[in-house]
């Protein structure tokens, strides 16, 4: 860029009016600036006229030359496309109404997923961009009664892959390990 207070002014002069193509050029006026201050790195494009089409004019009267555009097809829409959004057990009890919405394509979406009492969702939030006709399932786990420690028995405790199971600590499960 140039200094606070300096300007510079940039004429286009480049110009062709018969079909082919020619660089462009231009012509600089340093103005209040200093050139030897700066460095000009051009990337000038290219002018290029292009032939008419080759479809003769159709006149709307005889003697005028006036040129009939037919319209260009308007590109169809698209159709709406649905999202299914299913919540159901392990066991693959439906828990709570479907979710069913339509949409256009490229369209964002995000779902909460409901509450459902005794059960624990493994996703609270559906989310993302719908492209085609979408079903998406979401998992409920049982909350099941705490069989040993401390809490009372009328206390629930949330067992899902992403805790540590009671009683173990801190320590780290990998698939295939077995406690007793």
């Amino acid at each position: 860029g140039l200094a606070r207070g300096e300007s510079v002014t940039v004429h286009t002069t480049g110009s062709i009016t018969e079909v082919g193509s020619t660089g462009n050029t231009y012509e600089i006026s340093w103005d209040n600036a200093d050139a030897s201050n700066y460095i000009i790195m051009e990337q000038i494009g290219t002018l290029t006229v292009t032939p008419a089409p080759e479809e003769p004019a159709e006149p709307v009267e005889p003697g005028r030359d006036v040129l009939i555009i037919p319209p260009e097809e308007p590109e169809p829409e698209e159709e709406p496309v649905s999202l299914t959004i299913n919540y159901v057990s392990l066991d693959g009890d439906l828990l709570a109404p479907s979710f069913t919405g339509e949409m256009d394509p490229g369209s964002q979406y995000s779902v909460n997923s409901p509450e459902v009492e005794g059960y624990t969702v493994l996703r609270p939030n559906v989310s993302g961009t719908i492209t085609e006709d979408t079903v998406i399932t979401v998992f409920y786990t049982p909350v099941l009664p705490v069989e040993y420690g401390s809490a009372a028995p009328d206390e629930y405790v949330i067992i899902d892959e992403f805790r540590t199971p009671l009683g173990l600590g801190t320590v780290y499960i990998n698939t295939g390990d077995c406690w007793d």
